[in-house]
Protein backbone atom coordinates (compact mmCIF):
# COMPACT_ATOMS: atom_id res chain seq x y z
CA UNK A 1 0.00 0.00 0.00
CA UNK A 2 1.66 3.46 -0.91
CA UNK A 3 1.92 6.11 1.72
CA UNK A 4 1.99 10.15 0.15
CA UNK A 5 2.71 12.96 2.21
CA UNK A 6 1.46 15.60 1.16
CA UNK A 7 2.83 19.72 0.61
CA UNK A 8 1.19 21.73 3.23
CA UNK A 9 0.11 23.31 0.13
CA UNK A 10 -1.69 20.14 -0.71
CA UNK A 11 -3.14 19.09 3.12
CA UNK A 12 -6.44 21.29 2.74
CA UNK A 13 -7.56 19.40 -0.48
CA UNK A 14 -6.10 16.12 1.31
CA UNK A 15 -8.57 16.02 4.36
CA UNK A 16 -11.60 14.67 2.56
CA UNK A 17 -14.69 13.12 4.59
CA UNK A 18 -14.01 9.02 4.20
CA UNK A 19 -10.36 9.35 2.75
CA UNK A 20 -8.17 7.11 4.40
CA UNK A 21 -4.77 7.80 6.36
CA UNK A 22 -2.04 6.04 7.97
CA UNK A 23 -1.74 6.95 11.98
CA UNK A 24 1.07 5.56 14.31
CA UNK A 25 0.77 2.03 11.99
CA UNK A 26 -3.21 1.55 11.93
CA UNK A 27 -5.11 2.73 9.08
CA UNK A 28 -8.02 5.44 10.07
CA UNK A 29 -10.60 7.14 8.33
CA UNK A 30 -11.63 10.87 8.19
CA UNK A 31 -15.03 11.64 9.53
CA UNK A 32 -15.25 15.34 9.99
CA UNK A 33 -12.75 17.87 9.18
CA UNK A 34 -12.81 21.11 10.49
CA UNK A 35 -10.28 24.39 12.31
CA UNK A 36 -11.57 23.07 15.67
CA UNK A 37 -11.24 19.34 15.44
CA UNK A 38 -10.27 16.81 12.99
CA UNK A 39 -12.08 13.35 13.60
CA UNK A 40 -10.39 10.36 12.76
CA UNK A 41 -11.75 6.68 13.46
CA UNK A 42 -9.42 3.19 13.35
CA UNK A 43 -11.18 1.37 10.47
CA UNK A 44 -10.83 -1.88 12.43
CA UNK A 45 -11.60 -0.51 16.35
CA UNK A 46 -13.73 2.66 15.25
CA UNK A 47 -11.92 3.97 18.05
CA UNK A 48 -11.72 7.62 17.31
CA UNK A 49 -8.42 8.95 17.60
CA UNK A 50 -7.78 11.24 20.73
CA UNK A 51 -4.58 13.44 21.90
CA UNK A 52 -3.69 15.59 24.94
CA UNK A 53 -4.79 19.08 24.35
CA UNK A 54 -2.55 22.48 25.19
CA UNK A 55 -5.08 22.14 27.98
CA UNK A 56 -4.32 19.20 29.18
CA UNK A 57 -8.00 17.68 28.47
CA UNK A 58 -8.06 14.42 25.89
CA UNK A 59 -10.05 15.24 22.84
CA UNK A 60 -9.99 15.52 19.07
CA UNK A 61 -6.83 16.81 17.24
CA UNK A 62 -7.06 20.39 16.00
CA UNK A 63 -6.29 21.23 11.95
CA UNK A 64 -2.67 22.67 12.71
CA UNK A 65 -1.86 19.27 15.37
CA UNK A 66 -2.60 17.48 11.70
CA UNK A 67 -1.16 19.38 9.93
CA UNK A 68 2.35 18.99 12.50
CA UNK A 69 1.37 15.54 12.18
CA UNK A 70 1.66 15.87 8.48
CA UNK A 71 5.33 17.45 8.88
CA UNK A 72 6.35 15.12 11.11
CA UNK A 73 5.23 12.01 9.38
CA UNK A 74 2.93 10.59 11.75
CA UNK A 75 0.45 10.59 9.29
CA UNK A 76 0.31 9.98 5.67
CA UNK A 77 -2.95 8.98 3.31
CA UNK A 78 -3.33 5.99 2.04
CA UNK A 79 -4.36 4.94 -1.41
CA UNK A 80 -6.92 2.24 -2.21
CA UNK A 81 -9.20 1.21 -4.99
CA UNK A 82 -12.44 1.84 -4.52
CA UNK A 83 -15.00 -0.91 -4.74
CA UNK A 84 -18.91 -0.16 -4.91
CA UNK A 85 -17.78 2.94 -3.77
CA UNK A 86 -15.68 1.21 -0.18
CA UNK A 87 -11.82 1.63 -0.12
CA UNK A 88 -10.74 -1.89 0.01
CA UNK A 89 -7.86 -1.70 2.89
CA UNK A 90 -5.69 -4.70 1.59
CA UNK A 91 -3.93 -5.32 4.94
CA UNK A 92 -6.59 -5.72 6.80
CA UNK A 93 -8.48 -7.66 4.62
CA UNK A 94 -5.79 -10.10 4.54
CA UNK A 95 -5.37 -10.18 8.46
CA UNK A 96 -9.30 -11.08 9.02
CA UNK A 97 -8.68 -13.72 6.60
CA UNK A 98 -5.83 -15.34 8.20
CA UNK A 99 -7.85 -15.01 11.46
CA UNK A 100 -10.67 -16.45 10.40
CA UNK A 101 -8.61 -19.89 8.73
CA UNK A 102 -6.89 -20.44 11.85
CA UNK A 103 -10.18 -20.08 14.26
CA UNK A 104 -11.73 -22.49 11.34
CA UNK A 105 -9.30 -24.84 10.90
CA UNK A 106 -9.04 -25.48 14.68
CA UNK A 107 -12.98 -25.46 15.30
CA UNK A 108 -12.55 -22.30 17.91
CA UNK A 109 -15.95 -21.95 19.66
CA UNK A 110 -17.67 -18.10 18.60
CA UNK A 111 -16.68 -17.00 22.40
CA UNK A 112 -14.86 -13.86 22.73
CA UNK A 113 -12.28 -15.36 25.02
CA UNK A 114 -11.64 -18.86 23.36
CA UNK A 115 -11.25 -16.62 20.29
CA UNK A 116 -8.64 -14.42 22.54
CA UNK A 117 -6.91 -18.12 23.76
CA UNK A 118 -6.54 -19.17 20.73
CA UNK A 119 -4.91 -16.29 18.70
CA UNK A 120 -2.85 -15.17 21.42
CA UNK A 121 -1.07 -18.93 21.03
CA UNK A 122 -1.32 -18.94 17.52
CA UNK A 123 -0.53 -15.16 16.54
CA UNK A 124 3.26 -15.57 16.57
CA UNK A 125 6.01 -13.09 15.64
CA UNK A 126 5.71 -14.66 11.48
CA UNK A 127 2.24 -13.09 11.72
CA UNK A 128 2.68 -10.17 13.69
CA UNK A 129 5.28 -9.11 11.16
CA UNK A 130 3.10 -9.84 8.21
CA UNK A 131 -0.08 -8.67 9.66
CA UNK A 132 0.05 -6.49 13.05
CA UNK A 133 -1.21 -7.54 15.97
CA UNK A 134 -4.67 -9.55 15.56
CA UNK A 135 -8.07 -7.81 15.49
CA UNK A 136 -10.61 -7.55 18.53
CA UNK A 137 -12.22 -11.14 19.39
CA UNK A 138 -15.55 -8.91 19.39
CA UNK A 139 -14.70 -7.59 16.33
CA UNK A 140 -13.92 -11.66 15.16
CA UNK A 141 -17.11 -12.73 16.33
CA UNK A 142 -19.24 -10.25 15.13
CA UNK A 143 -17.27 -11.25 11.27
CA UNK A 144 -18.21 -14.98 12.24
CA UNK A 145 -21.54 -14.64 13.34
CA UNK A 146 -22.36 -12.64 9.99
CA UNK A 147 -20.55 -15.06 7.81
CA UNK A 148 -22.62 -17.83 9.55
CA UNK A 149 -25.90 -16.12 8.64
CA UNK A 150 -25.18 -15.11 5.28
CA UNK A 151 -24.41 -18.84 4.83
CA UNK A 152 -27.55 -20.24 6.53
CA UNK A 153 -29.53 -17.83 4.52
CA UNK A 154 -28.46 -19.12 1.13
CA UNK A 155 -28.91 -22.57 2.02
CA UNK A 156 -32.63 -21.41 2.92
CA UNK A 157 -32.52 -20.00 -0.46
CA UNK A 158 -31.16 -22.48 -1.99
CA UNK A 159 -33.73 -25.52 -0.69
CA UNK A 160 -36.75 -22.98 -1.39
CA UNK A 161 -35.22 -22.81 -5.48
CA UNK A 162 -34.68 -26.55 -5.48
CA UNK A 163 -38.56 -26.92 -4.33
CA UNK A 164 -37.40 -28.44 -1.16
CA UNK A 165 -39.19 -27.59 2.38
CA UNK A 166 -37.29 -25.11 4.37
CA UNK A 167 -34.45 -26.94 7.03
CA UNK A 168 -35.66 -27.28 10.36
CA UNK A 169 -33.08 -24.54 11.87
CA UNK A 170 -34.89 -21.73 9.50
CA UNK A 171 -38.18 -22.18 10.28
CA UNK A 172 -40.49 -22.40 13.24
CA UNK A 173 -42.46 -25.47 13.52
CA UNK A 174 -46.33 -25.32 14.04
CA UNK A 175 -45.98 -26.96 17.27
CA UNK A 176 -43.48 -23.99 18.44
CA UNK A 177 -46.54 -21.30 17.26
CA UNK A 178 -49.54 -22.98 19.17
CA UNK A 179 -50.00 -21.47 22.67
CA UNK A 180 -49.77 -24.12 25.50
CA UNK A 181 -52.35 -26.06 26.42
CA UNK A 182 -54.19 -24.70 29.91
Amino acid sequence: MANVQYHPADRESSLRANALYRLHGRVHRLLSATSLAVILADVDTHHIYMVETDGGTIGAPSKSHVDRMFDTGEISAVHTRPVFGQPIVPDAIARMDAELELLDAARVRNGEKAIWLHLSAVWKDDLRRRFGEFDDPSTIRRWRTARRKAANLHRVEDASERGEPRPASAAVTADARAPPDG
